[in-house]
């Protein structure tokens, strides 16, 4: 068994295994972002939930599942009464979906191992790498700010 450490819940010495973050946009919209390394049961690459459908992708393909746009939803009024058994909720109307399969076809493979052949030839080779540094510096602030808003603290080494 693994010694928990106060960073994060990680076992000591690991690297980062699951984070939970939410972000609200300057448009006012919530990103719910979970990243994890380690589940024991293993889940689509992106999962994208929307309030008109969603969005999966295990890495091979993307399913989407939308409501049709060119049909209007009623409005749907609450019911401050008691509703009788078995009924369901919301509004009795049928809701038109529709289903789409697109294949991943990326022009570049890359992968995480891949990173390093991508750093190596920028340092050594003077190749442009894919990622800027705003880039980084972005994701770096994110990061910084997520660890910000947890209870836990880094631990340093003495």
């Amino acid at each position: 068994m693994t010694t928990p450490c106060a960073c994060w819940g990680r076992p000591s010495g690991a690297a980062e295994d699951h984070v939970h973050i939410i972000l609200t946009g300057v448009n006012g919209r919530t990103v719910d972002l979970e990243i994890s390394g380690a589940a024991a049961i293993a889940e689509p690459l992106y999962v994208v939930h929307g309030d008109r459908g969603a969005l999966t992708s295990d890495g091979e393909e993307i399913r989407l599942r939308y409501l049709d746009p060119a049909r209007r939803l009623r409005p749907c009024r609450a019911d401050p009464a008691t509703p009788p058994d078995g009924a369901g909720f919301g509004n009795p109307e049928t809701l038109h979906w529709i289903d789409k399969t697109l294949p991943v076809a990326p022009r570049d493979k890359v992968s995480l191992e891949g990173i390093w052949d991508e750093l190596f030839d920028a340092v050594r080779k003077g190749r442009k790498f894919r990622v800027t540094l705003d880039e980084a510096l972005e994701v770096m602030r994110v990061i910084d700010a997520a660890r910000k808003g947890t209870k836990f603290k880094m631990r340093t080494k003495n």
